[in-house]
């Protein structure tokens, strides 16, 4: 069941301007405008061209987030006040947070390599791995909502929202409730896998 909604999306900085713009059948994808695309054969994207700041966040860290970071932050903050869940510390160790990603912070990886390149490694930043790693958007979700429940990165390339499953608003259930099953051939292949460990043992 969802019970509640946020959205960044190629059709609007939120989920009603995206609903709005999908439901009227309105395409997202349109002409890159946050790089300069000279030599490039394709020049369209489907990306948000809003400059979105996620509320309750200082500049200076700010500063240290990668844009989709910025976004998952800003999406997290409409879905948690569409669905009215106060976060308090009856709750906040069952609630957690799975967000999926396709690669991370792409944006922050593309810019220190050319510094790399350009200016040599002293002038990297030490910043570039926390910003760029695929778990990070789920992290600062956590961090900034006082989320204490499981915390999950799901990065499967195309395959990724499927694997995130259907949202259950932001209530995980109890960890230590929590069960989950390896399918059959799995576990078949895993038996096979420690006889063989045994025999050679």
């Amino acid at each position: 069941m969802v019970t509640g909604v946020g959205c960044v999306s190629p059709l609007g900085p939120d989920f009603e301007s995206t609903w709005s713009a999908a439901a009227a059948g309105r395409s997202g994808p349109g002409s890159v405008t946050r790089f300069d695309t000279s030599g490039y054969a394709c020049r369209i994207a489907a990306h948000c061209d809003d400059d979105l700041t996620p509320a309750g966040v200082p500049p200076k860290e700010l500063r240290r987030m990668d844009r989709c970071m910025q976004l998952a932050l800003h999406a997290s903050q409409e879905a948690l006040a569409h669905a009215a869940l106060e976060v308090d510390d009856d709750n906040r160790d069952r609630v957690g947070v799975a967000i999926g990603t396709g690669i991370g912070g792409l944006q922050t990886l593309l810019h220190n390599e050319h510094v790399l390149l350009e200016k040599g490694p002293r002038r990297v930043s030490p910043f570039t791995i926390p910003m760029a790693i695929g778990n990070m958007p789920s992290g600062v979700v956590s961090l900034y909502q006082g989320l204490r429940g499981p915390n999950l990165c799901h990065v499967s390339a195309c395959a990724t929202r499927p694997s995130c499953g259907l949202p259950r608003s932001f209530s995980a259930p109890d960890p230590s409730k929590a069960r989950g099953r390896q399918p059959r051939r799995l576990r078949r292949l895993h038996r096979r896998q420690r006889a063989r460990a045994r025999r050679r043992g």
